[in-house]
C-alpha cells in the first residue's frame, strides 16, 4: 500500500478552560501559508502566534497567559490556511 499524507487537521485548545497556558495543535500535509491567532470577545485580535509559511508536520504552540493583561472569559483561537478556516472557543480563568 502507498502510505498517504495525513490531513490538515487544526485540533481544540486544551487545556479549556486554561490558567496560565493553552497550547494549539496543527497537523500540516504540505508546506503552506499559515495564520494563527488569538482574539478577545470584541473581535479584537490579542495574540498572533504565527503568519507565514511552515513546511509539512506537525507543529504544537504553548500561549502563555499573561494574567495581568488577561481577563478571565471567553477568548477565540483562530487558524487561516488556503485549505482551512477554523476558530475554537478559549476560557481563561484567574
Amino acid at each position: 500500500p502507498v502510505p498517504t499524507a495525513p490531513a490538515l487537521q487544526f485540533l481544540p485548545p486544551w487545556p479549556n478552560p486554561a490558567r496560565a497556558q493553552a497550547s494549539f495543535r496543527l497537523v500540516l500535509p504540505k508546506s503552506q501559508v499559515v495564520r494563527l491567532r488569538v482574539f478577545d470577545i470584541t473581535g479584537r485580535c490579542l495574540s498572533t502566534l504565527v503568519n507565514g509559511r511552515l513546511h509539512a508536520g506537525t507543529y504544537i504552540w504553548h500561549w502563555p497567559i499573561p494574567a495581568s493583561n488577561q481577563a478571565s472569559g471567553l477568548y477565540f483561537i483562530r487558524l487561516e490556511t488556503p485549505g482551512l478556516r477554523k476558530t475554537y472557543p478559549l476560557v481563561l480563568t484567574h
